[in-house]
């Protein structure tokens, strides 16, 4: 488990790191004997040393990493990869591109693509205009691509995992007791999870 720990200093700084538990123990109890032990301890968090005479106050929280990566998916999926006129790999939120144009740099005599980014410095790329458009059109198409969910079932004749993408499931339907048919698309797969605990499954993973 990891923590989100917050530190306000002395100098109204607000150091932030994310660390582990025994480094949070360890400033709880030097932080605690504070007024027992030399004026200039220090401890280490994450290679950073803090003095602990220097320390107002700090709280921290358990990081829950399943947001942090849907986040993260969500965040990555808006980059989009260019190439810089210097040769080296950028990655630009394509959100951010307020516009794109043509720059001719004439000591090279040589046309590139200018693109003009919210808030931040504009960006030459070597890209062809319609292979920034492209790229942009294929970062926007992934995107919106859903999601694939996987579910384990077990195939009623040979007992062996058998995975269903969940988003493809039409219907549902009990033959026997202990066999039911899943219609995925055009195809009817058996298995022998009930209707409840394959629906349970459904929904764990399209929280």
């Amino acid at each position: 488990m990891m923590y989100k720990l917050l530190i306000k200093m002395k100098n109204r700084e607000v150091l932030e790191f994310l660390t582990d538990i025994t480094s949070i123990n360890r400033l709880i109890l030097c932080w605690g004997m504070r007024s027992k032990i030399h004026k200039n301890t220090t401890i280490e968090i994450v290679g950073r040393p803090i003095k602990i005479h220097d320390v107002i106050k700090f709280r921290y929280m358990e990081v829950d990493f399943t947001d942090f990566l849907k986040k993260g998916e969500k965040v990555m999926s808006k980059l989009i990869e260019v190439t810089g006129k210097n040769g080296k790999k950028y990655c630009t939120d394509r959100t951010l591109i307020t516009g794109i144009d043509y720059f001719y740099y004439e000591k090279e005599e040589k046309e590139y693509t200018l693109l003009i980014i919210k808030d931040k410095p504009c960006l030459i790329v070597q890209e062809t205009l319609k292979e920034v458009l492209e790229l942009i059109e294929k970062s926007e198409a992934k995107e919106k691509a859903p999601i694939i969910n996987f579910i384990k079932l077990t195939d009623a004749e040979n007992k062996r995992d058998v995975y269903i993408n969940a988003n493809k499931v039409t219907a549902i339907s009990s033959q026997t007791e202990n066999t039911i048919i899943v219609s995925v698309d055009d195809n009817l797969v058996v298995v022998t999870e009930t209707v409840e605990e394959i629906l349970a499954k459904i929904e764990e993973i399209t929280k």
